[in-house]
């Protein structure tokens, strides 16, 4: 099953990326590995170029610990979907 997180209309439902990451490790139990096969999934998923797709997925690496940003409730994979999306 394919699976990503995103906001899809973020004014309307009152909601941001970084809230549905921590929603999903938070309430979902979703570790940073699955936080990350998310993301990459989401990228391989998106209406990109082929060299922006291998610039961005670059950038989703697993974590050197098991940091989570919890100012925002992101995981270390999060921003760079975030930023693939604006």
């Amino acid at each position: 099953m394919t699976v990503t997180l995103n906001t899809d209309d973020p004014p309307h439902f009152a909601t941001t990326l970084g809230t549905e990451y921590a929603l999903a490790r938070h309430v979902f139990g979703f570790s940073d590995e699955d936080l990350l096969a998310t993301t990459r999934t989401a990228l391989n998923a998106a209406f990109l170029d082929d060299q922006t797709r291998a610039g961005l997925l670059d950038q989703v690496q697993p974590p050197r610990s098991s940091t989570v940003r919890r100012d925002c409730g992101e995981s270390d994979a999060a921003p760079a979907a975030a930023r693939a999306e604006r």
